[in-house]
């Protein structure tokens, strides 16, 4: 996360999604974790949300969770 935010400094928020034991350090690091409900039970103890099955639209479900919390903070188009 350090070398992604040196890179692009304009990004304010990190999200991340994970579902196995790889994924942990990315979920601590990240501004918003989120776990899919059928990740490993150290990720979902780890993360801020628990999102749906990754085969029951678990990024479409990140996605909307991301746009309500930020929702304040986008123009409206």
């Amino acid at each position: 996360m350090a070398l992604l935010r040196k890179m692009l400094p304009q990004v304010q928020a990190v999200a991340a999604v994970g579902d196995y034991e790889n994924d942990l350090t990315m979920l601590r690091e990240a501004d918003f974790s989120y776990a899919t409900e059928n990740a490993v039970s150290e990720l979902k103890q780890t993360a801020d949300v628990i999102a749906p099955h990754h085969d029951r639209d678990a990024i479409a479900f990140v996605i909307r969770d991301l746009e309500q919390r930020f929702c304040g903070l986008c123009e409206k188009q």
